[in-house]
């Protein structure tokens, strides 16, 4: 019966010191991972207003588009809200938005870069 309980008594301290290891990192700024990690990249709304080019075929496969898209999206929010942008919408295994006219999206906006969707 003494052992079981000084068994539970260091796992206890176990779990404790761990947790506490956690806290003292988090607070040294140790950065946890991030896909993305700039200061410029954003996430802004923007609805369809033109599909400009598209070149998707349907997998039968996999059961869903595959291609591209160029869009025409005007801006719902942020910087450059009612301003129209031009992105490219690619349609992949992970990826897989099929865009269509007055379509709500989410747009990813790398400043330093250029517009992805």
């Amino acid at each position: 019966m003494l052992r079981k309980i000084k068994q539970n008594y260091i796992v206890l301290i176990l779990i404790f010191l761990s947790v506490l290891t956690i806290l003292i990192l988090q607070n040294f700024g140790f950065k946890s991972y991030s896909r993305y990690s700039t200061d410029t990249l954003h996430y802004d709304k923007g609805v369809v207003v033109e599909i400009s080019n598209e070149d998707i075929e349907y997998d039968k496969e996999l059961k869903i588009h595959l291609g591209s898209q160029d869009l025409k999206i005007k801006m719902s929010e942020g910087i450059q809200k009612g301003k129209i942008i031009e992105v490219t919408n690619y349609l992949t295994k992970t990826h897989n938005v099929h865009a269509k006219i007055h379509m709500p999206l989410i747009i990813n906006i790398d400043e330093n870069v250029k517009l992805f969707l």
